[in-house]
């Protein structure tokens, strides 16, 4: 496969991308805020349980936290990569002009676009009403 075939496939694959960065940063968002309020807000333990089941509960508080916490680490780290990465449009756009570019670099490439537009120019002027 050539450069632009690759080019190609990555427009598709970062079109992908991009879905999958946004579907993150908003399940990161909100996922952890609610895991994180989850785990801040769990009432006081009374007083009647036993101390066994004081440390679970403490301890299951601090996993929704924790998890919360990493949550949002993941939608903050997502987010610029989601800003970031092009759309498959641009990259469509991209491939595009590098192609024109071989074409306007490329002496023979040259050669054939000059003589494509003396043809298009004959052809448009064969369809043109002749005037008397």
């Amino acid at each position: 496969m050539n450069s632009l075939s690759w080019t190609i496939y990555l427009a598709e694959a970062i079109d992908s991308l991009n879905t999958f960065l946004a579907a993150t940063f908003w399940a990161g968002m909100v996922g952890g805020t609610i895991l994180y309020l989850v785990g801040i807000s769990a009432g006081d333990e009374p007083s009647y349980e036993s101390s066994a089941h004081k440390e679970r509960r403490r301890s299951a508080k601090d996993k929704y936290r924790n998890v919360g916490r990493k949550a949002f680490i993941v939608a903050v780290i997502a987010t610029p990569f989601a800003i970031i990465t092009p759309s498959a449009q641009t990259i469509y756009l991209i491939a595009a002009s590098q192609a024109g570019e071989m074409v306007i670099k490329d002496p023979e490439m040259q050669g054939i676009f000059n003589d494509l537009k003396a043809i298009i120019k004959q052809k448009i002027k064969d369809q043109l009403p002749k005037q008397s």
